[in-house]
């Protein structure tokens, strides 16, 4: 912040005034008092302000004047403040295309009773003021909600003004306080990485890949959702089951029935599917020597009870293996498979989890 206070009194004019610094600021600053009469001017180093009083987050412009004639002598007073502080949020982390971040900024401010407060000298105690409503504040263009949360969306690895300003408003107190949401990607319960494949997010293909997207940390109130999911082919998220009815064939079942189903048809992508918080799907291509990444996007447009609107996506790798199997003909027994697979994995036909795989040792 850089602050400026002019205070005259009679003949003479006092003026501090400090650079802008860093949070918390230490730089010291200047002082000179001018004489009138004597047309001098006295300067000196002057402290940080910090020397005085811890000075809040706020914005000033005030100007006081008075005139008055005392017996034939003319006296006037004219005091003026000037300052600023600029507040900055560095998202950290490292920027990645296709994620951006939650940023819920809790703000407040006050409006300060008393033009003449500054800090240090006689009073020495922070500023009488009184509570401004939350959604008289503008951060970064838009206004402040009724319930003193202002929603932006993010990348990682940026920096932005947080500072917030109040139209009309000569001098006031601030305060914000971010919190950083993280849109995270699961799947069955591990949380993937958004740009590294981690051991517990091999798979094989053929599993069935739950999917959930979460807030890290939860967020402070619950906004509706639009949720769209972006997956890496080749894969299929639906499919029609057959159940065995004796009397008339065959019958159309639903997916729940895969156990008892006679048959699997209709394998598809079920754009539907895509948008909702928590899906599943189940690959079909993969890596035969190793695991192919199969990178996974998730985008949220959120609004919240204030009416505030926001769009924020997260990211994540999975990785999937295709199996190859080695037979051994000369050992054959009707009903028995001789044989092995790469990366350990042996394949059993089944249903539901299309190929289950059982990872054998020795």
């Amino acid at each position: 912040a850089t602050t400026d206070k002019t205070y005259d009194s009679y003949y003479t004019t006092e003026t501090w005034t400090w650079p802008a610094d860093d949070w918390p600021p230490n730089q010291g600053g200047t002082y000179s008092l001018y004489n009138s009469l004597t047309q001098t001017t006295t300067t000196d180093i002057w402290g940080s302000p910090y020397d005085w009083y811890l000075v809040p987050f706020e914005s000033c412009a005030v100007t006081s004047h008075w005139e008055q004639n005392d017996n034939g002598t003319e006296k006037s007073d004219t005091y003026s403040r000037v300052a600023q502080t600029q507040l900055y949020l560095r998202t950290g982390g490292k920027a990645l295309p296709g994620r951006r971040n939650l940023i819920v900024l809790a703000a407040s401010a006050g409006y300060v009773t008393d033009a003449k407060w500054h800090p240090g000298g006689p009073q020495g105690s922070p500023p009488p003021e009184l509570a401004l409503a939350p959604q008289r504040m503008t951060i970064q263009g838009q206004s402040v909600g009724t319930d003193g949360y202002r929603y932006l969306a993010l990348p990682d690895g940026a920096e932005v003004d947080i500072t917030p300003t109040i139209a009309g408003c000569d001098f006031y107190t601030f305060d914000v306080n971010p919190t950083k949401h993280k849109l995270l990607i699961q799947a069955n319960g591990t949380q993937l990485q958004p740009d590294e494949l981690i051991p517990e997010a091999e798979h094989a293909i053929g599993e069935k890949i739950n999917l959930s997207a979460v807030f890290d940390p939860p967020l402070p109130e619950e906004p509706s959702k639009t949720v769209q999911w972006v997956l890496d082919p080749q894969y299929i998220n639906a499919y029609d089951t057959w159940i065995p009815d004796p009397e008339n064939g065959d019958k159309a079942g639903d997916e729940s029935d895969y156990d008892i189903a006679s048959g699997l048809t209709n394998f598809r992508v079920d754009s539907g599917r895509l948008q909702t918080e928590n899906t599943y799907a189940w690959w079909l291509s993969g890596s035969v020597t190793s695991y192919e990444w199969k990178r996974l996007y998730v985008g949220m447009t959120l609004v919240f009870p204030d009416g505030q609107v926001v769009f924020v996506s997260g990211r994540g790798v999975l990785g999937m293996h295709l199996p190859t199997v080695h037979w051994d003909s000369s050992g054959y027994v009707p009903g028995v498979v001789n044989g092995y697979a790469e990366l350990g994995y042996i394949v059993e036909t089944g249903i539901g989890d299309f190929w289950q795989n059982t990872l054998l040792s020795g």
